[in-house]
């Protein structure tokens, strides 16, 4: 996943990040990628490993990585960050890229644990900051990540990026007000951000506002058609107002050109669930557990329906996880127990 569009905030494009993330519903056209893949590593090129452990340098290594990273292998990517961190165990960008591929595979504390090993090592290293914060969105772990974007955003001011991420962290920890005024400023710096519209109409829907809501979710469609994140929430904004043969149609946009998109078979589910087609519904529910990456969209919908229990949005999550049999409870995923079944009555003799 190269962008927490929720990047596709709150999936619901969540992206929910989210998406989303947020976070998996695609990438920005108006914005280069911002991943850990991305660091810059020529200023490292004259970095030799200590005397005798091989004839690559570090600098070998960081263009081999990211080279690999380019073309989106993390297992090769992160076979190399380890053996080259046996030889050079403290290098902070070293570090910040296997915590890349953890990040990129899904595995989200093994990404903060070296995101902030590369802190320790270079308290000032920024990057580690936005990518940690990424990564506790997945997490869950709003605050924490809040926390890490304020750090970085006392002095970067200018990315837009970083203020749709701060918006959703806002958004899933109940901060409306907060969130409504990051993913303006968002647009006001990223006006060609496809993801910075379609936070702020997730950021809508939870408010209640539909017209205003479709209308950033068809901007951001204008702004990059390809962009998946769009149409899943605006399938999600039909089925808000119970229009579910348009949910239908944009969710199959989606799903035939990305047939594993897991937030569209998350809506699906619920789209058919509530037209009464309850085998086609458990059928989408299990492929899109199978498909979400440690469950970072289910979180979401934890968040929501925590967060915004009387709104739209926060109703209709609740759904999504009692139909998967997960219930809420202090704030943890629990599967949900099986009403004891009773005992079958014997005829009279």
């Amino acid at each position: 996943m190269k962008k927490i569009v929720f990047y596709t905030i709150m999936i619901l494009a969540l992206g929910f990040l989210a998406a989303g993330c947020l976070g998996k519903s695609g990438t920005s056209n108006a914005e280069a990628k911002s991943t850990p893949a991305a660091a810059q590593s020529k200023s490292d090129d004259s970095d030799a490993l200590p005397e005798g452990a091989g004839t690559k340098t570090t600098g070998d290594y960081l263009k081999e990585i990211n080279k690999v990273l380019d073309n989106e292998d993390y297992v090769t990517g992160k076979k190399l960050c380890e053996e080259a961190l046996q030889k050079d165990p403290n290098h902070s960008m070293l570090l910040m890229l296997l915590g890349s591929c953890y990040y990129h595979d899904g595995q989200y504390e093994e990404a903060v644990k070296y995101f902030t090993k590369s802190l320790d090592v270079e308290v000032n290293a920024n990057q580690n900051y936005i990518y940690r914060g990424q990564a506790y969105i997945h997490l869950g772990k709003y605050k924490e990540a809040i926390a890490d974007l304020d750090k970085v955003m006392k002095y970067i001011k200018e990315f837009y990026s970083l203020y749709s991420s701060r918006g959703m962290a806002h958004a899933l920890d109940g901060d409306m007000e907060k969130a409504m005024v990051d993913f303006n400023k968002a647009i006001e710096l990223g006006p060609e951000s496809e993801v910075a519209f379609e936070n702020r109409g997730m950021a809508y829907l939870i408010k209640g506002d539909y017209a205003k809501a479709q209308a950033d979710l068809k901007k951001s469609m204008e702004l990059n058609p390809d962009f998946a994140g769009a149409y899943t929430t605006l399938a999600f904004s039909y089925i808000l107002q119970k229009n579910n043969n348009g949910a239908a149609e944009e969710l199959d946009k989606v799903l035939k050109k990305t047939p594993e998109n897991s937030v569209a078979l998350y809506y699906k589910g619920l789209n058919e669930l509530r037209t009464g087609k309850a085998a086609e519904s458990r059928k989408d529910f299990e492929d899109a557990k199978r498909l979400d990456k440690g469950n970072e969209n289910i979180m979401v919908f934890q968040a929501l329906s925590e967060k915004y229990p009387k709104s739209e949005v926060g109703k209709a999550a609740s759904e999504i996880l009692k139909a998967m049999g997960i219930a809420v409870k202090s704030g943890k995923l629990e599967k949900t127990e099986k009403p004891a079944e009773k005992p079958e009555k014997k005829p009279a003799k």
